[in-house]
């Protein structure tokens, strides 16, 4: 494609990249969860969480998270991947 050529194409003619929406699911209901942090062994469980998105929650210490990562944030004090934080059992 010529310079001249790029100059003239309009912004309609220049497709914008689309975010796609990736559906972050948890695992199924019951699913136990371990790490290990500083020699600390943790434990969490998938509940049925309907006031959640997707209905479902991760409970760490009596407490319901919407996500992995948010579990694993209260647990490493940072941002944290939780899908590589935890082991699911």
């Amino acid at each position: 494609m010529t310079k001249s050529r790029i100059k003239n194409l309009g912004k309609s003619e220049i497709p914008k990249r689309q975010r796609q929406r990736i559906e972050r699911l948890l695992p199924p209901v019951g699913t136990v969860l371990r790490a290990s942090r500083s020699g600390i062994k943790y434990k969490a469980t998938i509940v049925s969480a309907p006031e959640m998105k997707g209905g479902k929650g991760v409970k760490l210490d009596n407490k319901v998270y919407s996500s992995l990562s948010g579990a694993a944030r209260a647990v490493t004090r940072h941002m944290i991947n939780g899908w590589k934080f935890w082991h699911i059992e």
